[in-house]
């Protein structure tokens, strides 16, 4: 079973993604697909859930090494904040966007 979040910026921008989180099965690791409307198709691994956070992170074989992350921090019972960042070499952490996500109701 996968748990599944849609990402659909507003207005002018125009990106679209649906994310699954799940178990891998040969490796047993959660992990993370992204599917976008640029015809990106990206995995992630993570850790697991470390003090309310779970972090997903790719590395991408380059010179310089880049890798791209997002973490996501769980802000209530029903909330998550989550935060997309990447860097290369030795540079710091940049954050390239962010998004509040509520649970919905039915």
């Amino acid at each position: 079973q996968w748990l599944q979040y849609r990402h659909t910026d507003r207005a002018p921008n125009s990106y679209k993604a649906l994310g699954l989180w799940g178990i891998e099965s040969g490796s047993r690791k959660l992990v993370m697909t992204v599917n976008d409307n640029g015809g990106g198709a990206r995995t992630f691994a993570s850790e697991g859930w470390q003090d309310g956070k779970v972090v997903f992170i790719r590395t991408i074989s380059s010179e310089p090494l880049r890798e791209e992350r997002f973490v996501f921090e769980r802000t209530s019972s029903d909330s998550f904040h989550m935060a997309y960042e990447v860097h290369a070499g030795d540079k710091p952490w940049r954050m390239i966007d962010q998004l509040s996500f509520e649970r919905i109701r039915k």
